[in-house]
């Protein structure tokens, strides 16, 4: 069962936010965060700064291109942001993030800047190490009509990298 347009993220999981569960995971791998949200950016706000107050400032950033593009551009406003030269993107509704995320797809990225994790059944294409230089291909992307995270990914010759652990990526669709 879908939650019916709320805004999943904020949905409370094991007792806190989802979101607050992925930037727990994420939190100890990375060097700061930028949340991509287009709604409730105090919420997301307080909870990054309550979750992660060593990664100071989290940015909540919403989308900078008109016309809600979908996932992509999200990923666009974060990277517009992003301070390093790589950047991981996952989504905020999946709490069960692998503790070495970005460590595995780091080992694995090629030459062609991007590397995207698979659950041993299917790849999770929103579940990705990019280098600053996806910029320019992801605004192309965009103003060309097209908004498919898997083709995108597929067009830029990302290196699919696999994980054993199915629940690890599980988007959670309904409340516990």
């Amino acid at each position: 069962m879908r939650m019916g347009g709320v805004d999943k993220p904020l949905t409370l999981y094991a007792g806190e936010p989802m979101v607050q569960q992925v930037l727990k995971r994420l939190g100890p791998q990375v060097d700061h965060c930028v949340i991509s949200a287009n709604r409730n950016l105090e919420q997301y706000q307080a909870i990054a700064n309550k979750t992660l107050p060593a990664l100071a400032p989290i940015l909540v950033a919403p989308d900078q291109l008109p016309d809600y593009q979908g996932p992509l551009a999200g990923v666009h406003s974060a990277l517009v942001h992003c301070k390093t030269e790589w950047f991981v993107v996952c989504p905020g509704d999946a709490p069960n993030l692998p503790s070495n995320l970005l460590v595995k797809l780091g080992a694995h990225r090629s030459a062609n800047h991007a590397s995207v994790a698979h659950d041993g059944e299917r790849q999770q294409h929103l579940h990705f190490l990019g280098h600053r230089s996806l910029l320019k291909p992801l605004v192309q992307y965009l103003d060309s009509g097209l908004r498919s995270v898997a083709r995108f990914h597929e067009q830029n010759a990302a290196q699919s990298v696999r994980f054993d652990d199915l629940q690890a990526f599980a988007s959670i669709n309904h409340r516990a």
